[in-house]
């Protein structure tokens, strides 16, 4: 115990555990974006983010394209915040429709 402090044991590795600091949290914002994956004829999955125009990735497999989304979108937002541009915010509606056509009788 120096100066009269335990040690902390929950402090961040980047404080002294012995100063009995407490580390000041950093607020977040949580965002929403949709993302459309698309199969591709080669293979692998290509993933577009329409609210950020021009985010798109692709994976080999979903997963690897929903690992690669996330990054691509992180990285979009931290060269927005470093420009001062606005993060453009999701208002897009998605839907998915499934429908049935009647066959045509063929001649």
């Amino acid at each position: 115990m120096k100066d009269g402090l335990a040690p902390r044991t929950d402090a961040p590795f980047w404080l002294p555990a012995n100063r009995g600091i407490t580390p000041l949290l950093m607020r977040k914002t949580r965002y929403h974006f949709n993302v459309i994956f698309r199969t591709e004829p080669e293979g692998g999955f290509t993933a577009v983010v329409p609210a950020l125009p021009g985010c798109v990735t692709d994976g080999r497999t979903l997963v690897e394209a929903r690992k690669m989304v996330k990054g691509a979108i992180s990285g979009y937002i931290e060269s927005l915040r470093k420009h001062r541009e606005p993060i453009p915010t999701e208002e897009t509606l998605v839907a998915s429709l499934d429908l049935e056509y009647a066959q045509t009788s063929r001649r």
